[in-house]
């Protein structure tokens, strides 16, 4: 096995830190440097790093010579001199960060607000910013800025939700979402565009969950989890004379197999304090305790089709981008479908949960966030004291 390398550390008059290609980039970013490129220049010193220690001077002296030889000797000048360029504005936090307007125009659309209507908002502060002539700027004075501007232009509650967001990021304790409801309800359309909104960058199927599950235990070992949901009973040994629905039974024992999976990616989460969205038809209300996660924020949320006939169509349309998915299969199913599906909203009852019918995935999407940041309202997390970046 081949011996991992060990982290190289800078040193500098605060301390020992790690090598950061994220504070680096941001450092190249604030002189002129573009993006893509500062991240160029950050992995290429990274890869050269063959010390366990380095001196900040040294670092930035390889940064020098690589802006010196392979790009703009202006950049080059503004690094060495720790100029800012021209219209840059940096953001004063526990890690300074350059301001940038694609970047908070895509964190303001966890307020529910279109992509174009979030990147006018982030130019209008920019433009504000710059005809001040502010070239740095304190991270609570930026937000107030923010709050002022969705208050004008979208509204209080936009406001409220973007403020919430900011404590559940500072607050050291991930989001996890979990998305149930029948096949064919549209979890993982729901899910993607969540995380698009959000910025959750970890999405898991519990389909996923249930494809490893198949590879490690065999059909004699572990029945429940070799066939699809609505066909599970299929290959379960029921007692002689039994009057249980084959169906439910075996969508009940699969969906308990699968969510000892659920339960470990979410501890994961927790330790690593990382944002989840897990969707799939074994997120059953119930089958699950939050209590059991203290160290996260979870909510819970059930897709449904009221429609029968929408609900048969949508395989159709399944069909027509995933051609390994043949309708045909679902709609001979539909019954034992159907019968899950009731068996979800009748859980979800028991539990005292309402229910999102997917009807139209806008509005299914504004209910979701409805209640996601109802939910983090009622953790009432207590901010911790660390900054977070400006682009939050």
């Amino acid at each position: 096995m081949a011996k991992k390398k060990r982290e190289s550390l800078i040193l500098s008059q605060s301390g020992k830190l790690p090598f950061s290609r994220g504070i680096l980039a941001r450092s190249l970013v604030r002189c002129g440097l573009d993006p893509a490129a500062a991240y160029a220049v950050a992995l290429q010193i990274q890869s050269s790093l063959s010390k366990q220690e380095y001196p900040k001077e040294e670092l930035k002296q390889m940064a020098l010579e690589i802006l010196e030889k392979e790009h703009n000797p202006e950049i080059a000048k503004r690094y060495r001199e720790g100029r800012p360029a021209a219209g840059q504005i940096t953001i004063k936090a526990e890690r300074d960060t350059p301001f940038s307007k694609g970047l908070l125009a895509r964190s303001l659309r966890v307020t529910a607000i279109d992509y174009t209507s979030a990147l006018e908002i982030a130019q209008k502060i920019q433009t504000k910013l710059r005809k001040d002539g502010v070239h740095e700027i304190q991270l609570d004075a930026l937000r107030n800025i923010i709050d002022d501007e969705l208050r004008k232009d979208i509204g209080e509650k936009a406001a409220q939700r973007y403020h919430a967001w900011r404590e559940m990021m500072a607050s050291g304790h991930p989001l996890v979402v979990l998305i149930g409801g029948p096949t064919g309800a549209g979890k993982s359309t729901l899910a993607l565009e969540l995380a698009s909104r959000l910025e959750i960058t970890q999405v898991v199927s519990t389909d996923t969950i249930r494809e490893m599950l198949r590879t490690m235990f065999s059909p004699k070992l572990l029945p429940a989890v070799h066939r699809s949901s609505y066909l599970a009973g299929r290959k379960l040994r029921l007692p002689p004379g039994s009057e249980s629905d084959e169906v439910l039974v075996g969508f009940h024992q699969q969906s308990l197999l699968v969510n000892v999976g659920v339960e470990a990616m979410i501890k994961r989460a927790i330790q690593e304090n990382v944002n989840l969205i897990v969707n799939g038809v074994h997120i059953v209300p119930g089958f699950l305790e939050t209590d059991d996660f203290p160290g996260a924020c979870i909510v819970k949320l059930v897709i449904t089709v009221s429609d029968a006939e929408e609900h048969m169509q949508r395989f159709m349309k399944r069909q027509r981008t995933a051609q390994r998915r043949e309708a045909k299969t679902y709609l001979k199913n539909f019954d034992s479908i159907t019968r899950i599906h009731k068996y979800i909203v009748e859980c979800a009852a028991r539990e005292g949960m309402s229910t999102i019918d997917n009807i139209d995935t806008d509005n299914s999407v504004e209910e979701a966030l409805t209640y996601i940041f109802e939910t983090i309202d009622n953790y009432g997390f207590a901010k911790k004291t660390g900054e977070s970046s400006g682009h939050e």
